[in-house]
C-alpha cells in the first residue's frame, strides 16, 4: 500500500476511519528508538536510574505503539494493531510525565524547597499517581470510543447480509448491546450508523493536571528568581551546605534540565 494512501481503500473496513501513513510512522518509530538508546546509555554513564522506568520506557512504549500503526498501514482492517498503537501511545507519555515531576523535584531539592508550593515528595509521588489515574481513564475512553466507531462501521454490513428481517434486527440489537457494554447507555442511530460523539472528562482533568503543575514549576522559578520564599526553612531542617545558602546558584547542568522540562512539558500539552 502506498505510504501517500491516506482513505479507505474501497470494501476496506479500518476502525481509524484512514489508514496510517508508512513513511511518518517509519520516521516516529526510527526518533523514538533513538531517545530510548540515549537515555538508556545517560542513565548507565551518570547512574540516573530513574530514567530506565520512566524516559526509557515511555520510549519503548512509543515505539511498540508506532510499530502497530505500521502494522496498520499494511492492514487497515485488523484490530489488533489498532488496540496495540491506542493503548501504547496513551500510556507512554505517562512515563514521560513521571521523568519530568522526578526531576522537577531533584531541582527543587537543590535550589530550596523554599521556592516551592510543591515538596519534592509531591513532585515524586502524588502527583504521578495522579496522572497515572488521568491516563488509564483516557485509555478507557479513548479506547471504548474507538471501538463503537469500529462496529458502527460494520453495522450497515452485517444488517445488509443478513437475509431475514428478524436476524437484522438481532444483528442491530446485539451491537447496540456492545456499544452499551464499551461506554454504557448511548443514543444509537439506526438510520444514520452514527454515534455522536463523547468528549472525555480524563482528556480535560489531565490538561487542567498538567497545567497546574506547570504554573507551579513555573511559581518556583520566579520565587527563586527575585528570592521570594514561600516559608523559611527551620534551622533544624537544614542539612547541606547548600541548603543554607541565601540564594543557591543554578549551575549548567541545572539549567539545560529546566529546559528540558519546558520542552517536555510543551510535547506533552501537544500529545
Amino acid at each position: 500500500m502506498s505510504s501517500s494512501n491516506y482513505t479507505i481503500p474501497p470494501g476496506v473496513d479500518s476502525p481509524y476511519n484512514y489508514v496510517p501513513t508508512q513513511s511518518i510512522c517509519i520516521v516516529f518509530l526510527v526518533l523514538f528508538g533513538l531517545s530510548a538508546l540515549l537515555h538508556i546509555f545517560e542513565a548507565i554513564k551518570w547512574r540516573i536510574w530513574y530514567m530506565l522506568p520512566t524516559m526509557v520506557m515511555g520510549c519503548i512504549g512509543e515505539c511498540t505503539g508506532w510499530a502497530g500503526r505500521y502494522w496498520s498501514s499494511q492492514s487497515p482492517s485488523l484490530m489488533d494493531p489498532f488496540l496495540m498503537q491506542i493503548c501504547c501511545t496513551i500510556i507512554s507519555p505517562t512515563f514521560m510525565s513521571a521523568a519530568n515531576f522526578t526531576i522537577l523535584g531533584l531541582i527543587i531539592k537543590r535550589l530550596g524547597t523554599q521556592y516551592s508550593w510543591l515538596t519534592p515528595g509531591w513532585c515524586k509521588s502524588h502527583y504521578k499517581i495522579l496522572i497515572v489515574y488521568c491516563s488509564m481513564l483516557t485509555l478507557r475512553d479513548q479506547t471504548s470510543s474507538s471501538l463503537l466507531r469500529w462496529t458502527s462501521l460494520r453495522l450497515p454490513f452485517r444488517l445488509l447480509v443478513a437475509p431475514q428481517p428478524v436476524e437484522r434486527l438481532q444483528a442491530a440489537m446485539m451491537l447496540t448491546l456492545e456499544h452499551e457494554s464499551c461506554c454504557g447507555a448511548l443514543s444509537f442511530n439506526l438510520v444514520g450508523y452514527s454515534i455522536p460523539p463523547r468528549a472525555s472528562k480524563a482528556d480535560y482533568f489531565l490538561v487542567v493536571a498538567l497545567t497546574i503543575y506547570v504554573l507551579l514549576g513555573a511559581d518556583f522559578i520566579r520565587r527563586y528568581h527575585f528570592d521570594k520564599p514561600v516559608r523559611a526553612v527551620p534551622e533544624a531542617s537544614v542539612s547541606t551546605v547548600q541548603e543554607k545558602e541565601a540564594h543557591p546558584l543554578v549551575n549548567k547542568n541545572v539549567k539545560l534540565m529546566l529546559a528540558g522540562l519546558v520542552v517536555n512539558s510543551i510535547f506533552l500539552f501537544i500529545r
